[in-house]
């Protein structure tokens, strides 16, 4: 099994399997880079904002693909630049400002890291290399191109050292797939699909560029470079299809010849803008009919040209494939619509409306959330998206509220699970800007994996969110599953943390991590520090208001009924300071404690020693590790993490097993920590949900059952460790 994300990858090949997604059109063909010197993958260090702006511009218009901004961000490319020594950066910010646009847009979208050629297909034979421009320093010439129906051998090593720098880079800036794009030689193309191979699990689909005639500029036909990229130590890419400037009837016939050809799996198709945007969009419709996959845009399709392709999409309903396996041709056909299940969440005329979580209800009980101002009739309506709405979601019993007919018990709440069973919430960030489709999405799929809960950041690392009691209000609501708000003192003052805090329970809303919030320096604001009180003064606001009264004494009626955290770091610098305000924490009142990301129980031993063990159930993180790159930076540049030698040395060795070595890791800390720990709360990293789901699924089934006879007490509070010959 390769490293990457195995989970992610079966959620993307699951969709292009059976539905047509819409991907986005290039953006290297509508980006400015000539204030910086000509290329448009420059953009992604001196204008991110213009290349961030465009992938929003193509997801609000309908797209659920997107490309990085990476077409030319190859070492033998950039050196023509004088460029070669920014590959990492520029193809680590192209994922990054990808992933930083999904977010923003708050769609559930799928990235996808572009590889583009590596040499004209005119250097073949090797005497052109120096007159091209394209030789690099350690790279052979390109001749070293594999002979079409033969190994590769040495001289492609060069093509797949190439590529691999590409590959790594795009790999750690978080991407969910690879594309090689418009590659004019279907033997370069097989290099680049082995580098994603050799480093990665994820999909890779190949995009060759076909003529009119049918075949590429290196002259091969579309059954021989379907031949050629599928040889026997390898097998096929996991999308393939054409691109090129072509005309429509021509765009249709080259599809169908590929499936003619033999290629039963999903296409990738860059279609190219033809006339109007109409015109487009019927084009799209026709090579959708051919069979499930990815249809994109090539150089010059725009949003307003992906938008009007979304509208001709929609008005077909949702396809299902059907194989007809006398001409091993694909043809879709409508799926029937389900009525017995509503969607989470549409957008009507600017709103997010959100169905309660405990079943279908009447369009008059459809709670509404204001969502936009002025541009909402800009962004157009998720039930008219492909894949746009969250789907469906069984209906779960609100933690604490009578079971559905009311019959049975409730639903424990976290306050009782804490007391008798293995808690396993995951931490997501809010929104970054209004849409809440990928936000819900993700905190569906978590909740169908055994999730008991999910904390939600208060605008973490002083970056700005959307507000941790709207996105936990929007989970409960729509998802019915308890949600943790992470709750600071940075960004108000002494009245609005009351006000704020008397909403939250208003909502609905039970849990609170107390803490004393990021500094705004850390993040990309203006925004000054409040800090009226810290998290201890916080747990004092709370542990009155628990009592009926405000921080001052006023009566404020009905007390509330908070179940109140404190954040804990073993690995503190100064652990002195850190226990002492941990003391301090205790004495103000909280009924759980939750830890900064361990890789190792020593730090948790080490405290609990000093302390003589803890008289509140402690919810350890786990940050399961990517790679070892991921397991450097947090190691060197987070503060309270710290990765012991032997898990990067581990994750080093891993190579492309990183997030499966590191998964095995994180599993193997809970299981040690578990005579102390009541639960733990999982950590997202790159905003992949999907191998967290399998995490999360695969903790419930080993640690279900409460705490094992023998270990913590009775309340889950935690026991020092036992001293050597101890009976404990």
């Amino acid at each position: 099994m390769k490293g990457g994300d195995a989970v992610g990858e079966r959620a993307f090949l699951e969709r292009v399997r059976c539905e047509v997604l819409l991907g986005d059109g290039s953006p290297a063909a509508l980006l400015n880079a000539r204030p910086v010197g000509g290329i448009p993958e420059l953009l992604n260090l001196h204008d991110r904002r213009q290349v961030e702006d465009l992938h929003i511009a193509f997801i609000r218009a309908g797209a659920r693909v997107i490309r990085t901004n990476t077409f030319s961000a190859n070492p033998i490319r950039l050196r023509r630049h004088g460029l070669a020594d920014r590959v990492w950066d520029l193809n680590v910010w192209g994922a990054k400002l990808a992933r930083s646009a999904r977010e923003v847009a708050g769609e559930p979208v799928f990235v996808a890291g572009v590889l583009g050629p590596l040499v004209p297909v005119g250097a073949v034979d090797g005497n052109e290399r120096d007159r091209q421009g394209e030789g690099a320093r350690g790279l052979p010439p390109a001749a070293a191109l594999p002979a079409a129906g033969g190994p590769g051998a040495a001289a492609g090593e060069g093509l797949l050292v190439a590529y691999r720098q590409q590959v790594e880079a795009l790999l750690a800036g978080g991407v969910d797939l690879f594309l090689v794009e418009a590659a004019d030689d279907a033997r370069q193309a097989l290099a680049a699909v082995r580098a994603v191979r050799s480093t990665c699990h994820l999909p890779v689909a190949v995009v060759i560029s076909f003529a009119a005639s049918g075949r590429t500029p290196a002259g091969q036909t579309v059954e021989e470079a379907l031949t050629l990229l599928q040889p026997k130590d390898l097998g096929p890419p996991d999308l393939f299809g054409h691109g090129g400037d072509v005309d429509p009837q021509r765009s249709v016939e080259l599809a169908r010849s590929l499936r003619a050809a033999g290629w039963t799996g999903p296409l990738w198709v860059l279609a190219s803008p033809v006339g109007v945007k109409e015109a487009f969009a019927g084009l799209v419709a026709s090579l959708a009919a051919l069979g499930p996959g990815v249809i994109a845009g090539s150089a010059g399709v725009t949003p307003a040209h992906v938008a009007a392709a979304r509208e001709v999409l929609a008005s077909v309903g949702s396809p299902t494939p059907v194989r007809d396996e006398a001409t091993r041709n694909h043809r879709l056909e409508p799926r029937p619509p389900s009525g017995d299940r509503l969607p989470v969440s549409t957008r009507v005329n600017g709103t997010v409306r959100i169905r309660p979580a405990t079943g279908p209800q009447p369009q008059a009980e459809v709670l509404e959330v204001p969502r936009h101002g002025a541009g909402a009739a800009n962004l157009v309506a998720a039930s008219s998206v492909p894949g746009g709405p969250v789907a469906p979601v069984p209906a779960r019993p609100v933690p604490g509220a009578p079971a559905p007919g009311g019959t049975g018990a409730p639903e424990p709440t976290l306050r009782e699970k804490l007391g008798g069973q293995f808690v396993v919430s995951v931490e997501l960030d809010p929104p970054r800007g209004t849409v809440v489709h990928k936000f819900l999405d993700d905190a569906r799929r978590l909740g169908e994996a055994g999730a008991d809960c999910i904390n939600v950041g208060d605008s973490p690392m002083a970056r700005v969110r959307m507000a941790a009691i709207g996105g936990a209000y929007l989970i409960q609501a729509a998802i019915g599953l308890e949600t943790i708000v992470h709750f600071t003192t940075r960004d108000r003052n002494l009245m609005a943390l009351q006000a704020d805090l008397l909403a939250a329970h208003a909502l609905g809303l039970r849990n609170i991590l107390a803490l004393t919030g990021d500094n705004p320096r850390l993040g990309n604001t203006t925004a000054s520090a409040v800090y009226d009180v810290d998290s201890i003064g916080l747990l004092r606001i709370l542990r009155e208001l628990n009592r009926g009264r405000d921080i001052t004494g006023n009566s404020i009626g009905e007390p509330t009924a908070f179940t109140v955290a404190c954040a804990l770091s073993p690995n503190a610098e100064n652990l002195d300071r850190e226990l002492d305000r941990f003391r301090r924490k205790l004495e103000a009142g909280v009924d759980f404690v939750m830890t900064q990301p361990l890789y190792e129980t020593a730090p948790l031993e080490r405290v609990l020693d000093r302390l003589g063990g803890c008289p509140v159930p402690i919810v350890m993180g786990v940050m399961p590790l990517h790679s070892a790159r991921h397991a450097h930076y947090l190691h060197h540049e987070v503060p309270g993490i710290s990765i012991p030698a032997h898990v990067r040395g581990a994750l080093e060795k891993a190579g492309d097993r990183g997030l499966e070595v590191g998964l095995e890791l994180a599993e193997a800390v809970v299981e040690a920590a578990r005579p102390w720990i009541a639960g733990v709360y999982v950590v997202v990293s790159f905003g992949k949900v999907e191998p967290i789901a399998a995490f999360v699924r695969r903790l419930k089934a080993r640690f279900v059952g409460g705490t094992p006879e023998g270990r913590s007490g009775r309340g889950g509070a935690a026991p020092a460790r036992p001293a050597r010959g101890d009976p404990r």
